[in-house]
């Protein structure tokens, strides 16, 4: 396994990961560690946007 999610995007669709929980669930240190492994992370995202920011992502391709 890689910790650039780009190398494991081998076929070229974008993924996607919600993560989501109650106060002192984790959910910080969950995101801190998607952030270390290279993920983009986006905290307290409106929901009602997220098809606005699929629409505007560029084409997903591999780094490396």
């Amino acid at each position: 396994m890689s910790n650039n999610p780009s190398s494991d995007n081998i076929s070229g669709k974008i993924r996607l990961v919600f993560i989501t929980g109650m106060s002192g669930a984790g959910v910080s240190t969950t995101l801190s560690v998607f952030r270390d492994i290279g993920y983009e992370v986006f905290d307290n995202f409106p929901l009602f946007m997220v098809t606005d920011l699929l629409d505007h992502l560029p084409d997903a391709k591999a780094l490396a």
